[in-house]
């Protein structure tokens, strides 16, 4: 959010996460996670294999969501590197060229600066 909305860190107050969410649905964004259920306390070796597992249907689920025009941006390398190719294969508008690091752990800077490089400035 704050990579999208400049006041974020200023005007963000403890439970306005639905109210971001939904200007982030208005500006036209979807947030898709990589696979439906949670697998952040997994092994990176599980996490990438449940990935790998939902590739398909979850290609199939962006496919019915937006059309092949519609720009996407992959945030998390192990989740761009086993998405790009599948998505290029299919003819969907991926923007980033490169990972672009998830924004924790302290990635945030890094994250907001490759992240604004990809995202379409008419959406800021």
């Amino acid at each position: 959010m704050d990579a999208i909305f400049p006041d974020f860190k200023k005007e963000y107050k403890k439970g306005d996460k639905e109210k971001y969410l939904k200007k982030f649905q208005n500006k036209g964004f979807y947030l898709i996670d990589a696979t439906d259920k949670p697998i952040n306390k997994k092994s990176n070796k599980n996490k990438n294999e449940q990935i790998c597992d939902n590739l398909e249907n979850k290609t199939n689920e962006i496919k019915t969501l937006i059309s092949k025009n519609t720009p996407i941006i992959i945030i998390k390398k192990n989740v761009f590197t086993i998405f790009q190719p599948k998505l290029k294969k299919e003819k969907i508008k991926v923007l980033n060229k490169e990972f672009i690091p998830f924004p924790s752990h302290g990635n945030q800077e890094k994250f907001k600066k490759i992240f604004k490089k990809y995202l379409p400035k008419k959406l800021l």
